[in-house]
């Protein structure tokens, strides 16, 4: 397999403000020059142990045959070592900055650094250029490892390590780094020995082979990987290895609670210096790290302790005189930047043990950071040498993604109780909640449903937060309620379901606290329940923070965060795994979520014929409706009433029926023009005010934005600008129905039985007045009437023709002409049935749906509508069963 190690030497002297979205991620040039590469080979399994100590004896020499088990498959390796030179560019006025970049591998032209990761459930790591990656890549494989591949079917002669299998998904490159590979040979044995005998595992997943060693030859580690990866096994196996003691910084005891009850379970000797532990129990540690050997492998500690414990930092730089400081690993460390989603301002000191301690490695670990984050890790914390950096793919693709509108508390908390009773009996899951009052709310909630729940925040104490962390680790029991902080690290595999009952804070937290479900790879699922008004909370909370504490920078990243999560929300059209993966840097196709029914998203489940529509003049047109009302604080769902032309007394009262921008966009759905003005928010042509109220419900007014003049210049026809905005939207046609004819001839089929029925019962009816007294029966079956009803003869020539027992003279005798006229009435009701099948069928066929959105000045009440629209955008549709590409 081939890895993902990078090794960087550029400093990065400055951050400059980037979008996370792809399209607007900053361009980074620079010219690559690649040194030689390493074929090494990673065993996956004990099973080849005695092979490779017989091989290293030395008395034999290596042979190797394909493996035909499933069970002991070996890897080839390569590590890719690069050296840099930057090219100084300008970028522009405000970026102008040398800072480090790609180029690419397949074409060698200098490209955009983001990460195009070849589409597929566990992506190879390899980085190309945008054009190469459309032009080459497809959902079935990587062009690169294709090449290596093709290197190695015409290489006769590979070295001994190499040559352990060949029959891995992966493929090496020919070149070896003797250095490299000598040192992984040193370390082999040891890796496979604590693996199997310590952690008693029997296959790596994928990087943590390559981690491990790059750790323990002294580098410095990246890793970036997914929850559930495996990041904790590539700092804790080294640590065992090596001589001297790891210091691990974590950010939550409950997540340093966790790991030491985990490595305590398999024998490793580990502590922890965090707050709650005793005088005596601290002396008792710091007496054990002066020893001259210490028996501690790992020792636990929070970025509090570093910046404010003197009696800890005495302690390191006595290890580190002694040569027995291992490394240091800090865990979480998207804590680090200002521009991730969880910053903490004691992660930001850590940049001093670099300095205080530089000849000592780091091994940085996190499942959440775009390019802009980790470059501003790596320069937080001056790691500017060669380091290594080792990724994942982020789909998780066991996991089920579905967004859920609420509408209030209570009702959002009866859904909440019947989902778990109906889908999840005697399953764990987590239920996050934004604050503490909500978490006991929906815990008291649900033990009255009967569902064993306990709340867990900050509010409690360490003794009674401990315990019912045990009880849930425990399965004793069933759902935790608890902030967005609990379930950091907490290795918990069985973890069913994640319900967040308010909006996560930023796609970052979303994803982390989403990837705590299913870390036994079995299938689990996350409900997001989300609402306007929860979105105006957490945004007027930001907004309220104390200056000193949230500089307004700091306000802006986390307001720009959230925007983008009620985007994701509103999304009803794009795969909620492209959405989260492209938030990283990583393509993905739908078609691989559509592919696997199971684990499908929910707007993957709903089969939707889509489109794109050009949406810039009506931005504009919204724009200018917000300015026009500016002075009356209108709010988000009064500009959509308006635009959607409701009919109120508030919109009529005001006036606000004769405004040109009434009824222009009825064509689009409520949804729709919310999902657009979210747009608008995010791009800033537009921006929510909050005023105070004497209410206690949030209400935002909305505002022309910071680029509002942007956008309305640049469709103005002496505008000079050369690249004109233009705004698109992805929205809903039609709804596929995928065995559509099945259903309609179902469908068709019942409305005509009923109309059988119908028709059956009037019959008897009408034969109970023709005959009075008598029984009809001695003269008409029961089979008949049901015949009569069935075949609906239209006239008497056809009723005496197709009905056996119905006669000329039993006809004229019993005025059967009644009769007749029943099944005439009837009969018509299903020729229109079948009627509006056959056109419900060709219309199969193409034909256009118009979206006239019609921005005419309606100053007078009774003035006719224009029937001409100032702008109209046509769709297409086409043969069903076929959606528009997005």
């Amino acid at each position: 397999m081939l890895i993902n190690s990078v090794n960087k030497t550029t400093k990065y002297d400055h951050i400059p403000p980037i979008k996370n979205n792809l399209s607007e991620q900053i361009k980074i040039y620079q010219t690559s020059i690649q040194n030689k590469q390493t074929n090494l080979t990673k065993p996956n399994t004990l099973s080849i142990m005695a092979e490779h100590k017989s091989s290293t004896s030395g008395s034999q020499k290596m042979s190797t045959t394909p493996n035909d088990t499933s069970n002991t498959i070996v890897s080839t390796i390569t590590t890719t070592t690069t050296t840099t030179t930057t090219t100084k560019k300008t970028v522009n006025p405000i970026n102008a900055q040398s800072l480090a970049g790609c180029s690419c591998p397949i074409c060698n032209e200098i490209y955009q650094m983001t990460c195009h990761r070849p589409i597929g459930e566990i992506s190879c790591g390899h980085i190309i250029c945008y054009q190469c990656f459309v032009l080459n890549t497809n959902q079935f494989g990587c062009i690169q490892c294709k090449k290596c591949q093709e290197k190695n079917n015409n290489n006769t002669k590979l070295s001994p390590i190499t040559n352990l299998l060949l029959n891995h998904k992966g493929s090496s490159q020919k070149t070896a780094n003797e250095k490299f590979e000598k040192h992984a040979l040193n370390y082999e044995s040891k890796i496979l020995d604590v693996f199997g005998h310590v952690f008693q595992l029997t296959e790596f997943r994928e990087n943590q082979w390559e981690a491990i060693n790059a750790a323990l030859q002294h580098h410095d580690c990246f890793i970036l990987m997914p929850t559930g990866g495996g990041k904790s096994l590539c700092y804790q196996l080294p640590a065992v290895i090596d001589n001297g003691v790891t210091f691990v910084v974590a950010p939550l005891r409950s997540l340093i609670f966790d790991q030491k009850q985990r490595l305590k379970s398999l024998g490793i000797s580990c502590a922890s210096l965090t707050g709650n532990i005793s005088h005596e129990e601290a002396d008792e540690i710091y007496r054990e790290l002066y020893k001259d050997s210490p028996a501690f492998k790992i020792v636990f500690i929070t970025p509090e302790k570093i910046s404010m414990s003197d009696q800890l930092n005495t302690a390191l730089r006595d290890l580190y005189n002694r040569q027995l400081l291992a490394r240091f690993v800090i865990d979480e460390c998207h804590c680090v930047s200002e521009w991730g989603h969880d910053f903490r301002r004691d992660y930001s000191q850590l940049g001093q043990l670099r300095i205080n301690y530089p000849d000592i490695n780091i091994t940085l670990l996190t499942a959440t950071a775009t390019l802009r984050v980790q470059q501003d890790i790596l320069q937080q914390l001056h790691i500017t040498r060669n380091y290594k950096l080792y990724t994942q793919s982020f789909n998780r693709s066991n996991l089920i993604y579905e967004c859920i509108q609420k509408e209030n508390n209570d009702l959002t908390l009866s859904q909440i109780s019947n989902l778990i009773k109906i889908n999840y009996q005697n399953q764990s899951g987590i239920i996050y909640c934004f604050s503490r009052a909500e978490c006991d709310r929906a815990a008291q909630y649900l033990l009255a449903s009967n569902i064993h729940a306990l709340s867990y925040h900050a509010g409690l104490n360490d003794s009674l937060r401990q315990t019912i962390h045990m009880k849930w680790i425990n399965d004793e029991c069933q759902v935790i309620c608890a902030t967005v902080a609990f379930g950091m690290g907490i290795d918990k595999n069985n973890v069913r379901f994640i319900i967040h009952f308010s909006m996560p804070q930023s796609i970052e937290g979303y994803y982390q606290e989403s990837g705590r479900a299913g870390r036994d790879g079995e299938i689990a699922n996350c409900h997001l329940f989300y609402c306007y008004d929860d979105f105006l909370k957490m945004k007027r909370l930001i907004l309220n923070d104390d200056e000193s504490k949230s500089p307004m920078q700091t306000k802006q990243v986390r307001i720009n965060n959230i925007n983008r999560v009620y985007d994701y929300c509103l999304n009803n059209v794009i795969c909620r795994r492209t959405q989260l993966l492209e938030y990283f840097g990583e393509i993905f196709s739908s078609s691989e979520c559509k592919s696997v029914m199971s684990t499908e998203c929910d707007n993957c489940r709903q089969v939707y014929k889509t489109s794109s529509i050009d949406c810039t003049r009506i931005s504009i047109e919204i724009l200018k409706l917000v300015s026009d009302l500016n002075q009356t604080n209108t709010t988000l769902s009064y500009i959509i009433d308006i635009l959607r032309g409701v009919n109120s007394k508030t919109i009529r009262d005001a006036g606000h029926h004769r405004l040109r921008a009434f009824n222009s966009c009825h064509q689009l759905t409520r949804l729709d023009l919310e999902r657009l003005v979210t747009r608008l928010i995010i791009d800033g042509y537009l921006k929510q005010e909050f005023l105070d109220q004497q209410t206690s419900s949030i209400v935002a007014y909305l505002r022309p934005g910071v680029n509002a003049l942007q956008l309305a210049s640049s469709s103005s026809q002496r505008s000079t600008n050369t690249s004109k905005i233009q705004i698109e939207l992805i929205i809903r046609i039609e709804q596929i129905n995928t065995n559509a004819d099945e259903e309609r001839s179902n469908s068709k089929e019942k409305s005509i039985e009923q109309i059988n029925e119908q028709c059956f019962i009037e019959l008897k009816k009408e034969l109970k007045v023709i005959f009075g007294s008598s029984s009809y029966s001695n003269v008409i079956s029961e089979q008949t009437i049901k015949d009569l009803a069935k075949l609906m003869p239209r006239s008497k020539e056809k009723m005496i023709k197709y009905i056996h027992e119905i006669t000329e003279e039993l006809y004229r005798q019993h005025d059967f002409n009644r009769l007749l006229r029943i099944l005439q009435r009837f009969g018509s009701q299903c020729d229109e049935i079948k009627r509006k099948d056959a056109i419900q069928h060709s219309s199969d066929s193409e034909h256009e749906i118009d979206f006239s959105l019609d921005f005419t000045d309606r100053s007078m009440n009774d003035k006719k509508r224009p029937t001409t629209s100032v702008i109209t955008t046509t769709i297409t549709k086409r043969k069903r069963g076929i959606g528009s590409n997005f």
